[in-house]
């Protein structure tokens, strides 16, 4: 029974159910795709004369129907005032952003009117913080640049002005806009230097008034206080330079950790504690591997080197790095590999990267370059791990993790047989006292991988590694006997292995003589 919408064939006279098919025409639902295409493309000229689209060929040519001005009525028919539109659009300017320069001149500049107007009574600290303090706070990182305005020996004559600044800079604690990590590092970048006498006692004077008011440790401000008392500023600073020296020479000979923070502890005028991360970084440089995980050994220690005293001493480091490059080429990725190991260890916060960006002599080419370099060791994947042995698999390994490292490295040579690889794994182990156990593993594995090839190249192996001063003749020999030793042991997981070590001994017996001889 025919319904309502069906379609009635001519043909045969009968009629079938109405479908919605994906075509065009009439009834239909048409193709969502064609919708797609007439967006990308103009509309077609129809050519049936019936069709309501239908276009006359002379009006075609006449309009000339391209693209682009199928678009141009598009805009029409969104646009009523198509020229109006056009006219009062402005094309948006990029904000262009302040470097870190500008910043910095802006903000002294600022701080130092308004501090000439504070101290002249013309305004109160409370005006002073909403005029020099922009809405959404400081920059981060420009605490210790604001800092170090208040430090300026021309503002500090009097009893009165130290008075003054002091309690804006409590305020300014109180209100978590500076810490007093900042003022403490303002203080040591305004002593350095070897200032004038008089220079040296306001800035002590000063520091005493802030340590009264609790905006920096009592035990902080009593030692800036007693460098006043020092007849000889430049001798004295020359004599902690000494002992420093001599320090960090005896705990690179002894490694000795505790003993090394003890004489730390022990430095004649605490306040230069800085000059030992100083000295003991640049000292490194010229040392192996081992002795700069020494030295960031002792850096990341806690209750050792101060917070402060760290991020001192390496910012006199980058500020020396054009002249440390002279004498050691690779100072830019060593200094940057001990920041980021220290960042790693929490000796320094992440925000002491942004806190040079503000310093003058931020913006060589040598100082931007390590601070990348540190900010890509920092943002690394598993940078904490990595960041543990920058100084190389062997650093500050225990026995066991020794032995792990080596173990894979040994089975990596049994696979692909690169020598070459094996020598330099050897080499980046910089372990030569623990030589004798890749000795002993060497056999071991080659035993347990249960092939013929594997303990046939021992011998071969080991005459090359003693023959190119890779492994000592000596280590060999202790490889050995500990296999020996061990043998009754060894065999009830391998039983194969004595007969082994038999042979490999008669042979590498041999090979010693020759060699000592």
């Amino acid at each position: 029974m025919p319904k309502i919408g069906d379609k009635f064939k001519h043909s045969t006279g009968s009629t079938r159910k109405q479908t919605k098919q994906l075509r065009d025409g009439r009834g239909m639902w048409g193709n969502p795709l064609t919708d797609a295409e007439f967006m990308e493309e103009p509309p077609r000229a129809y050519l049936d004369e019936k069709d309501v689209n239908y276009v006359p060929k002379e009006e075609l040519n006449e309009r000339n129907y391209n693209e682009d001005a199928w678009e141009e009525e598009i805009w029409h028919a969104n646009h009523e005032e198509y020229d109006t539109y056009f006219d009062s659009y402005q094309e948006e300017e990029e904000p262009q952003t302040q470097t870190y320069a500008e910043y910095v001149q802006d903000l002294k500049a600022n701080i130092q009117e308004q501090l000439a107007s504070l101290l002249q009574g013309h305004i109160n600290d409370e005006e002073f913080l909403e005029r020099v303090v922009p809405e959404n706070g400081l920059e981060l990182g420009a605490n210790k640049v604001f800092a170090k305005c208040f430090l300026s020996p021309t503002l500090l004559g009097t009893p009165e002005q130290q008075n003054t600044l002091a309690l804006v800079l409590q305020r300014c604690v109180e209100f978590n806009l500076l810490y007093p990590e900042d003022i403490i590092q303002a203080i040591t970048c305004a002593l350095r230097g070897y200032p004038e006498e008089d220079d040296i006692f306001a800035i002590t004077e000063f520091a005493e008034v802030l340590a009264v008011l609790n905006v920096i440790p009592q035990e902080l401000g009593d030692e800036i206080v007693s460098l006043k008392e020092i007849t000889d500023l430049n001798d004295h600073v020359r004599g902690v330079k000494d002992y420093i020296k001599e320090i960090v020479r005896e705990y690179f000979t002894s490694t000795e950790v505790e003993e090394m923070i003890q004489s730390i502890h022990e430095i004649p005028t605490p306040f230069y504690q800085y000059e030992a991360t100083k000295i003991l970084v640049s000292t490194a440089f010229d040392r192996d591997n081992k002795c700069r995980e020494q030295a960031s050994k002792i850096i990341g220690t806690p209750n050792c080197l101060r917070p402060t005293s760290v991020k001192r001493g390496f910012e006199i480091l980058l500020e020396r790095l054009d002249d440390l490059k002279q004498d050691v080429p690779d100072a830019t990725g060593l200094l940057a590999c001990f920041i980021a190991r220290a960042i790693s260890d929490e000796a320094i916060p992440p925000s002491f990267i942004q806190e040079i960006h503000f310093e003058e002599w931020s913006a060589t080419t040598s100082v931007q370059l390590c601070l990348q370099k540190v900010q890509h060791l920092v943002n690394m994947k598993y940078s904490a791990q990595r960041l543990a042995r920058v100084w190389g698999p062997g650093r500050g390994r225990t026995v066991q993790e020794l032995k792990e490292s080596i173990k894979v490295f040994i089975k990596e040579f049994f696979t692909n047989r690169d020598l070459n690889a094996f020598v330099e794994s050897i080499e980046d182990l910089n372990e030569p006292n623990f030589h004798h156990d890749i000795i002993k593993q060497c056999v071991q594995i080659a035993v347990d991988m249960s092939g013929q090839d594997y303990t046939d190249i021992l011998p071969e192996l080991f005459r090359q590694l003693v023959n190119k001063n890779i492994i000592s003749a000596h280590q060999l020999r202790l490889g050995i006997h500990r296999l020996v030793t061990n043998i009754d042991i060894y065999k009830l997981d391998a039983p194969l292995l004595p007969a082994i070590v038999d042979g490999l001994q008669d042979q590498l017996e041999d090979l010693l003589v020759v060699l000592e001889r």
